[in-house]
């Protein structure tokens, strides 16, 4: 069955953006007011004070992404931000993962314990369902830009590019450089 495309957010996606912004916005509370308080109130200890405030702040962030894609009129103004949140939800299960002797579970204090299980429950679902989500809406992207959007004029998207593709991390181009010279017997400094 095709789905028309009419560029609209679907009501799952809706529901799933206030879900995440509740989910959200109390880590920014505990994370923003009470940083040095992580021991007790987050999934894992976290210092010094200033890290937990930014990020807080970064929940924060994604707390009003959420709120924009509850009231977004047309989809495809929000599907990037969508799928880079699922992107980055992945990568947040993936360090879970690798760091999991560092969270708050087994004897931390009781609130700690639940912030770990709620994290981790949180990190599992998350990328899997935004993923599926930002699928089943994106058959109804379009693929046009709508008349009021502003565009970027494509000598500047050229531009863009071209810098893009010229421009390298000095690091890069050490490494290429010692590359080339680690088969001449000389040794990297």
């Amino acid at each position: 069955m095709e789905e028309t495309r009419d560029d609209a957010v679907l009501p799952a996606m809706r529901i799933v953006a206030l879900v995440v912004v509740a989910v959200l916005l109390p880590a920014l509370v505990i994370l923003w007011s009470l940083p040095g308080e992580t021991a007790d109130l987050w999934a894992w200890t976290i210092k010094p004070d200033l890290t937990p405030i930014f990020m807080g702040a970064g929940y924060g962030a994604g707390a009003y992404f959420f709120i924009r894609v509850y009231l977004a009129r047309r989809w495809h103004e929000v599907s990037v931000g969508v799928l880079s949140a699922a992107v980055f939800a992945l990568l947040m299960l993936a360090t879970t993962l690798v760091h999991y002797d560092k969270f708050n579970h087994g004897d931390a204090p009781t609130l700690a314990a639940i912030a770990f299980y709620g994290w981790t429950s949180v990190y599992v679902v998350s990328p899997f369902l935004v993923g599926w989500l930002w699928l089943r809406n994106q058959r109804r992207d379009p693929g046009v830009p709508a008349d009021d959007d502003a565009l970027v004029p494509c000598g500047s998207r050229h531009a863009a590019s071209r810098s893009a593709r010229c421009w390298r991390p000095p690091s890069c181009s050490r490494r290429r450089a010692l590359r080339s010279t680690a088969g001449d017997g000389i040794s990297p400094p």
